[in-house]
């Protein structure tokens, strides 16, 4: 199985079966993507934190970022772990493989 861009947007998908191969190429190409964004979000979110200088209104717009980073992550978790459970109870060995690390 090759894991890349190319493989993932030239795929023929035209069967049940094809799709529940397709589905883990496609979570195991934007994991990456999505931590990095989560970690560049964070850490974005802790600069302008740290340059609010006290103001109000910035130290907010900062714990707003924090805080739509943390629920990102746990949107992230919480969706590798609903298709393993998924995979699980209706016996597709596909969507059983999903690892996010």
């Amino acid at each position: 199985m090759q894991l890349g861009f190319s493989s993932i947007v030239s795929a023929d998908v035209t069967s049940l079966a094809e799709l529940l191969d397709f589905i883990p190429r496609i979570v195991s190409f934007i994991w990456p993507l999505i931590g990095i964004l989560l970690f560049g979000m964070f850490v974005y979110g802790g600069f302008m934190w740290a340059i609010a200088g006290g103001n109000p209104q910035n130290v907010q717009k900062a714990r707003n970022i924090i805080l739509w980073a943390v629920i990102g992550t746990v949107v992230a978790f919480g969706s590798v772990i609903i298709m393993n459970i998924f995979g699980s109870v209706l016996g597709v060995p596909n969507l059983t493989t999903i690892r996010i690390f």
